[in-house]
């Protein structure tokens, strides 16, 4: 009588084990796909400044390129991912002073070890 109930049993398992394997591979797609949409050149132009327009921040490769408002662009390298996410996450964050601390304080991550390029000049 075992020998009829053994396959039975491993066949269910074999099914659950596929069902576990693709749910987990779903769940991967699914959270890389956020990832990348939501952390990769999000738009921020919340919190009012008199210096930029916005800001496009891309936590995956750590970089943010500031629109000013007298027309130039500047694209910063280096800058630290935490303060990118912070940005994005909280829009009670003035954009001014985030430029200000994040970017051009000389003690920040991007201006120690990154690079400010001038991407178009007005």
């Amino acid at each position: 009588m075992l020998t009829y109930v053994q396959p039975a049993v491993d066949a269910l398992r074999l099914v659950h084990i596929g069902i576990v394997q693709s749910w987990t591979h779903i769940q991967l797609t699914l959270s890389n796909f956020m990832f990348n949409n939501f952390f990769n050149n999000t738009v921020v132009s919340h919190g009012h400044s008199d210096c930029a327009d916005r800001n496009v921040a891309n936590v995956k490769d750590a970089t943010a390129t500031v629109y000013y408002t007298n027309g130039s662009v500047y694209l910063y390298t280096g800058v630290s991912r935490r303060a990118l996410i912070n940005l994005i996450v909280n829009d009670n964050i003035s954009l001014g002073r985030w430029i200000n601390d994040v970017l051009l304080y000389n003690n920040s991550k991007c201006a120690q070890f990154g690079t400010c390029d001038l991407v178009y000049s007005a």
